[in-house]
C-alpha cells in the first residue's frame, strides 16, 4: 500500500495558525487554563475547610484551574510544611503559624494577610451555655490548644468559666471536637461560628468576642507560583470577602476588626 505524502511545509503553517486562533477565541470566551497543569494546593486550618473549598471552587471557575484542599490544626500544618509538605499557599486560625514559617523560610517574605476574624461558637445538643461553670460535671470537647488556635480561645473561655480541667475533652483539631459533640463523646463543643451556624438554633450561641483572645487569621504564599499570588489576590478581592463574610467569619478592616 502507498503511504500518503506528508502535508506540505505551508499547510502545516495554516493549521498551525488556526490551531492558536481557535485557541485564543476560546480563552477570550473564558477562563483560559495556564501552562502549569499542576493543582494548586491549599493547606488550611480544620475550622476552615468548608469555606476553603467554596473559595476554590470560585477561584476554580475564574482561572481553570485544579484546586485541592488539605486540612489539619495550624499547628500540624505548619509542621508538616516545615518538613516538605507540597503546598502552595497556607490558610492559617492564627498569624503566629504563618509568621513562623516566613522567618524560617518557609514562606514568602511579604505575602502574609490577614483575611478573616475567627469567632468562637458553644455547640450544646445536650447542655446549654448557661449551665456551664465551676460546678458542672458537663463534658466540653474543644481542639488541641497546642495545635489549634481555636483550641486556645476555646480553652480561654473554660478558664473564665471556671470549668475544671477534667471536664475538658481535646480533638486533634475543631473537626473532631465538633464530631464529639454530635457523636455523643461530649455535652457540648466549643468550634468555629462557621462550623454550626446552619445547626439548630437552641443547639449553638456565639461566644462574646471579649472572652477569648483576638483569633486573626492569616494566609501566607509558600511557594513562588504565580496561581498562588492570584489565589492570595482572589481571597482579598470582593468576591473572595464576601465568601468568607457569608461562611460567618468578620473581616478585617471592617468597623470594630
Amino acid at each position: 500500500m502507498r503511504r500518503a505524502d506528508p502535508p506540505a511545509p505551508d499547510v502545516l503553517n495554516r493549521r498551525r495558525v488556526r490551531a492558536l486562533s481557535i485557541g485564543l477565541l476560546l480563552c477570550l470566551a473564558g477562563p483560559c487554563p495556564g501552562n502549569d497543569a499542576e493543582p494548586l494546593r491549599l493547606a488550611v486550618a480544620s475550622s476552615f475547610r468548608a469555606t476553603a473549598g467554596l473559595l476554590g471552587e470560585a477561584f476554580e471557575r475564574r482561572r481553570a484551574v485544579r484546586v485541592t484542599v488539605s486540612a489539619a490544626a495550624t499547628g500540624v500544618h505548619v509542621a508538616q510544611i516545615r518538613h516538605g509538605l507540597p503546598a502552595d499557599v497556607l490558610l492559617a486560625a492564627d498569624s503566629l503559624g504563618p509568621r513562623r514559617l516566613e522567618r524560617l523560610g518557609h514562606g514568602l517574605p511579604g505575602t502574609r494577610v490577614d483575611y478573616a476574624i475567627g469567632r468562637l461558637a458553644w455547640f450544646g445538643p445536650r447542655t446549654p451555655l448557661a449551665a456551664l461553670g465551676p460546678g458542672s460535671s458537663a463534658r466540653v470537647a474543644l481542639a488541641n490548644p497546642r495545635h489549634a488556635p481555636f483550641g486556645t480561645a476555646a480553652a480561654a473561655v473554660l478558664d473564665r468559666l471556671g470549668l475544671p480541667a477534667g471536664s475538658r475533652v481535646y480533638g486533634n483539631n475543631a473537626e473532631q471536637a465538633l464530631l464529639m459533640a454530635d457523636s455523643g463523646a461530649a455535652d457540648g463543643a466549643l468550634v468555629a461560628w462557621s462550623q454550626v451556624r446552619d445547626r439548630p438554633e437552641a443547639q449553638r450561641r456565639a461566644i462574646p468576642a471579649d472572652w477569648y483572645p483576638p483569633i486573626r487569621q492569616q494566609a501566607i504564599q509558600l511557594r513562588d507560583r504565580p496561581l498562588a499570588a492570584e489565589f492570595l489576590a482572589f481571597l482579598r478581592s470582593g468576591a473572595g470577602r464576601e465568601i468568607i463574610r457569608a461562611a460567618g467569619y468578620a473581616l478585617p478592616g471592617e468597623p470594630g476588626q
